[in-house]
């Protein structure tokens, strides 16, 4: 996460703005810090906010506390905290002090005052991995030409305190001990004050839903997860490019959503008078349409959303990764994903260790996974409790009866609309997830599950062409062989949608539906398919979810810099009154 440098002004202008603050901050008190609570952060919107403000406005305009910066004629001047270190770490000895004046600005982290003439501030830059810290000396000897005299020099170092955002013109020395400093030729100049009292650490539900700015401030794992989820998206989309893949953009907005079951999000534009259009639930139809345009190693990194529940591992606007590889069967697709996933970890890890940061308790992802057959493993685990028990051939008319029937003598609930695909994945949820903490590939699935994969003959089942990759008993990867007969593709659908309707219709749509189309299915990709899709291997990935894992976060509002939808959304209530 980078720091926005305003615009530039000159250094007369620095030493004037230092001097007119000075009155204000002669009489600021130091609030006590806070303890965590809700309490606390409702305290430093109020009394504290509102008598650091009534002082800055008697001090006249308040544009003075945040002037644009630096100074064009420091700029050559500038250098990050972190370029400082490396730069002087090594080559000062203790008690050395460099030749050169330099600038740097960071954040004050903490102040001790050394009697009247002596402050040191800690400052930091949050925008490098790991945070560089430094320590500001402001001695008044050593400054005293640029001060109108000690009490000038009280109040204006009295003034800073955590939060602010300070620049410092200073000579890089270190300490008896060794310890890096900027001894300071100049009173710091206040960049951007921040007007509300840090507390130690936010516990309450409320600050933490709400205000994500103020959550990375004070949760360095949190920022941490910011810049994380940078790192993984970068990587994997490199390590992609290696092989050989282009990356695209596909349409977010679209005339109707398809390509997952899913409720979508709906709205209209006014450039085609009001018609309705749907937020994609899904990049996959578009990606496959460019296969048959002919560009057959490509990928997407991008958002969807469907209208849904939210939870720890659901939230409606989401990331997801497709690729589509050209003659890429679900052998190929299943060995590659090892490989990409054992090659980022291995860079992940390396970055966490070189950020300073700890690296997660999280599975291995290196080696083969363990496979699972989806009948096999529900019959033998239905098995324990039910003795013999096998599956009914689920291509029959009354395999959704036989399933609703086991049910009652499991004492299961049924899930709502009972449909044959909808009991099926509940049993999968009960049965054959929780077997899947480590990488395990979950294949063999029930045809009806997996519309549009290539489908064939296993098991004595109609099985599809599909593998799940399940880690902590959560889904990660789905891929499989795309079906690519604008026949069986149309059949696959039609089926679908007689499911939607037995289970009594309702928002969600089904894979390939559509009401634009008298069919009710979406007839606009079946004729994309007429013009030859090649055999194609399909692989995605829920984006958010790879990122908790590298992250060791359990709820994905954990790794969205804004939070989940409910927070989004509360940010736009009013918290003043």
């Amino acid at each position: 996460m980078t720091v926005r440098v305003p615009c530039f002004v000159g250094r007369h202008v620095f030493q004037d703005l230092i001097r007119a603050q000075r009155g204000y901050f002669r009489n600021f008190a130091v609030h006590a810090r806070q303890a965590a609570s809700k309490g606390a952060v409702a305290q430093a919107r109020g009394s504290d906010y509102e008598d650091r403000v009534r002082s800055l406005q008697e001090r006249g305009d308040l544009d003075r506390c945040y002037p644009s910066w630096p100074p064009s004629e420091a700029r050559r001047r500038l250098i990050s905290l972190h370029s400082l270190r490396q730069k002087f770490d090594r080559s000062l000895q203790a008690n050395g002090i460099a030749d050169e004046t330099l600038q740097i600005h960071g954040r004050v982290v903490s102040r001790r005052m050394a009697g009247s003439k002596l402050v040191f501030y800690d400052i930091e830059d949050t925008g490098e991995s790991p945070h560089p810290r430094i320590q500001i000396m402001c001695n008044y000897r050593s400054m005293a030409d640029h001060v109108k005299d000690q009490d000038d020099f009280k109040a204006t170092c009295q003034m800073l305190r955590p939060g602010d955002y300070i620049g410092v013109l200073g000579r890089p020395e270190k300490s008896s001990k060794g310890e890096l400093r900027v001894l300071a030729q100049e009173l710091p100049m206040l960049l951007s004050p921040c007007l509300h009292q840090l507390p130690d650490q936010i516990t309450d539900e409320e600050t933490v839903s709400r205000r994500s700015h103020l959550r990375m401030r004070m949760d360095p794992q949190f920022l941490r997860n910011v810049k994380l989820r940078s790192k993984v998206e970068e990587e994997l989309a490199v390590l992609l490019k290696r092989r050989g893949m282009v990356q695209v953009r596909t349409p977010i907005l679209a005339s109707h959503a398809s390509g997952a079951a899913a409720e979508p999000f709906e709205t209209g534009s006014k450039a085609l008078s009001g018609e309705k259009l749907a937020l994609r639930i899904a990049p996959e139809l578009f990606l496959k349409r460019l296969m048959v345009g002919g560009m057959t190693k490509i990928f997407e990194i991008g958002p969807a959303f469907r209208n849904e529940g939210i939870d720890a591992l659901h939230n409606p606007e989401f990331t997801i990764c497709e690729f589509y590889l050209e003659a890429a069967r679900l052998d190929d697709l299943m060995r590659d994903t090892e490989k990409l996933f054992s090659e980022l970890q291995d860079e992940i890890f390396s970055y966490l260790q070189r950020s300073g940061a700890e690296t997660p308790h999280m599975p291995s992802l290196q080696g083969q996974y363990p496979e699972l057959h989806f009948c096999a493993t529900l019959e033998r685990e239905i098995a324990k409790a039910i003795n013999g028990y096998r599956l009914p051939d689920l291509m029959d008319p009354t395999a959704a009866d036989e399933l609703r029937a086991l049910y009652g003598r499991l004492s299961f609930d049924l899930p709502s609309g009972p449909t044959l695909p909808r009991l099926l994945d509940d049993l999968c949820k009960r049965f054959i997830e929780p077997l899947c903490e480590r990488p395990t590939w979950i294949t063999h699935h029930p045809a009806v599950l997996s519309p549009l994969a290539k489908s064939f003959d296993s098991e004595g089942q109609r099985i599809s062409a599909r593998a799940e990759l399940f880690v902590n008993g959560q889904e990660l990867v789905n891929c499989y062989e795309e079906e690519n007969s604008p026949f069986k593709q149309r059949s696959k659908f039609l089926q679908q949608l007689k499911f939607h309707e037995e289970a009594g219709g309702g928002e969600e749509m089904p894979i390939g539906a559509s009401s634009r189309f008298k069919s009710g299915i979406d007839e606009s990709y079946i004729e994309a398919l007429e013009w030859g899709m090649p055999p194609t291997g399909g692989w995605g990935c829920g984006m958010d979810r790879l990122i908790m894992l590298f992250a060791g976060a359990t709820n994905i509002r954990d790794v969205l810099p804004f939070g989940n939808l409910k927070n989004v959304a509360a940010m736009g209530k009013p918290w003043r009154t």
